[in-house]
């Protein structure tokens, strides 16, 4: 199976690249050259790992939610190489892909992702593990830094860029015990090449016109004029 993830939700440009059995990511802070630097980072691991894009099987795009120009970044490559190339694509969480990363690197079986949403916001999910992956417990929120990790108990490890700018509000009002809040830990495209293979086998593609970015806000906002 050939494989090329993409994630660029936050600042960081992750690829991953799975040729065969052999994976390899690569993830670097860019943050507005994202745009410059998706496409050399591209070109460069697929050169390292020996393999074409021709060759891909299909394509794993960090869905979001995150910033909304890197959001569109991630979507307007995907889009462009799944119709050149005639490959599915598919969507994945970019909060859970960091959530797999701290799970793996601080050894962790309840991690909380979180993304700064800006306007006193936060992107979050709390993730746990199942089996050989992990698996959001819930759903994926948006909601003021002192409801981060709202209705959960026991220890949990807070990752994400978050904690930078809200990192004491997150903690203090927590109702479990988060740990670690690291704020500097980038997802890594080995992880998100995993959960990409987990959910190809499982029949969970979408076609180009449907890798569509998930915004989180926009919905919320929708959910609030509704109701």
């Amino acid at each position: 199976m050939n494989l090329l993830a993409i994630d660029t939700a936050t600042e960081v440009c992750m690829i991953g690249v799975q040729a065969g059995e052999r994976c390899l990511g690569r993830s670097e802070r860019a943050g507005r050259a994202q745009t410059e630097r998706i496409l050399p980072m591209i070109d460069a691991l697929c050169g390292e790992a020996g393999i074409a894009l021709r060759e891909l099987d299909a394509l794993v795009m960090g869905r979001g939610p995150g910033a909304f120009t890197g959001l569109r970044v991630t979507a307007g490559v995907v889009q462009g190489l799944a119709f050149a190339l005639d490959i599915p694509v598919v969507p994945v969480s970019s909060l859970l892909i960091l959530a797999c990363t701290a799970a793996r690197v601080h050894e962790h079986e309840r991690v909380i992702a979180a993304f700064d949403a800006r306007m006193d916001e936060v992107y979050w999910c709390a993730a746990k593990r199942q089996g050989d992956s992990m698996v959001i417990e819930g759903s994926e929120r948006l909601t003021a830094p002192e409801q981060v990790g709202a209705g959960l108990t026991g220890d949990w490890l807070g990752v994400g860029p978050a904690w930078a700018a809200y990192g004491p509000r997150m903690a203090a009002a927590s109702s479990c015990r988060i740990t670690q809040g690291d704020r500097d830990l980038m997802a890594a495209g080995e992880d998100a090449l995993r959960l990409g293979a987990q959910a190809l086998a499982a029949g969970q593609t979408v076609h180009a016109e449907q890798a569509v970015p998930v915004y989180l806000r926009n919905e919320v906002a929708w959910r609030k004029s509704t109701t």
